[in-house]
């Protein structure tokens, strides 16, 4: 049986691009795969991508990418602007879907997510060819646009974005969500949940089993926190650094793409590095934070870094919210913090330190 993914990042990127990629890499040991994958938006805004890799061509693992490109006059036009950079690039990757699904012939479509560039055309693509699609609904992608583009929600726009992630879960096939909270989400929108299977995050176990030894230099009696991901456009970043403030005795290991500004000493900013290397990073640290502030979007999520810190056995602090008490049982396997609170973080982290 052959497979079809739509996803903006090959190699994986972001979590919910890891999280396709190992559920994938398990299904291609029987089945043959094909990720399409197309021009990241972060690449053709120029929004936070440092990213350099190249393309892959032809089957490994019984994988296949397939990798499509925009003219440069096109690209030239989604810095220019944004929306209008959607709107000529969406039928060309149409047509193209469609040229080269019919040639592939799979029996399955699996949208990354509900979003209006891989997860419209995906399920368009679907309709037309009369192929089943199946949406992994691992995130609310809408919210989340919504809040970088500091839209308000009766903005036109945000409505928008709400109703194209309604419309690609409703008209999905069948729907893959991560946490109870997207589940109870989808039938306050009046999706039907007999559709829809939870399939909680995870991470690769042999990732955490290296003796890397690249980062010895950070190892010192200082006591060091962990944390990982895109902390200045989700709002968090104000949290570690006043924590830093509030107590320069403890050291911040800081894993993302941002470069951050008038960082205090004792934050040391570690740039974009490969997921390979971010074990390597945690087993190194006395615990791991993971900061998320509070919002409709971050409570749906069940983010990666709560998993790798807690694969590389490390005391985990993380936001209160609903998709990461399905993971955590505060006090038992991990800690759960006012997410907005820097005193709140402090004063778990403290905890962890006397105790170690």
């Amino acid at each position: 049986m052959r497979i079809v993914v739509f996803v903006e990042h090959y190699p994986p990127y972001m979590g919910s691009d890891k999280r396709i990629y190992e559920l994938m890499k398990r299904i291609s040991k029987r089945q043959e795969v094909h990720f399409i994958v197309f021009p990241a938006i972060r690449k053709l805004t120029r929004i936070n991508y440092e990213r350099k890799f190249n393309e892959g061509k032809g089957f490994k693992d019984n994988i296949c990418p397939h990798y499509f490109h925009l003219s440069g006059f096109i690209m030239r036009i989604w810095r220019y602007n944004f929306y209008i950079g959607y709107v000529i690039s969406f039928f060309p990757l149409l047509f193209s879907s469609i040229k080269l699904i019919s040639a592939i012939k799979p029996k399955v479509i699996v949208l990354n997510y509900p979003s209006p560039y891989t997860g419209l055309i995906g399920l368009l693509v679907g309709k037309l060819l009369c192929i089943p699609v199946i949406l992994d609904f691992n995130d609310l992608i809408a919210q989340y646009a919504i809040i970088l583009a500091n839209l308000s929600p009766e903005n036109f726009i945000s409505k928008l974005l709400i109703k194209i992630q309604d419309i690609i879960a409703k008209y999905s096939t069948k729907i893959v969500v991560i946490t109870s909270f997207i589940k109870l989400y989808c039938a306050k929108r009046h999706i039907n949940i007999d559709k829809i299977t939870i399939i909680p995050n995870g991470i690769d176990l042999k990732l955490f089993r290296s003796k890397d030894n690249h980062f010895d230099n950070f190892t010192n009696s200082k006591f060091t926190c962990a944390c990982a991901g895109h902390l200045e456009k989700r709002g968090i970043w104000n949290i570690i650094k006043q924590m830093a403030i509030l107590d320069d005795s403890i050291r911040y290991l800081v894993i993302g793409a941002e470069s951050f500004s008038q960082c205090p000493g004792n934050i040391i900013s570690l740039g974009y590095l490969p997921p390979k290397k971010i074990p390597v990073i945690l087993k190194k640290a006395d615990c791991v934070l993971v900061p998320f502030p509070f919002n409709e979007m971050t409570n749906a999520i069940s983010p990666l870094k709560l998993f790798e810190g807690m694969a590389a056995g490390r005391p985990v602090v993380a936001a209160n919210l609903a998709g990461i008490r399905d993971v955590i049982k505060n006090g038992y396997n991990g800690i759960l913090v006012n997410s907005e609170d820097p005193n709140d973080w402090l004063k778990a982290v403290k905890r962890i330190a006397q105790e170690k």
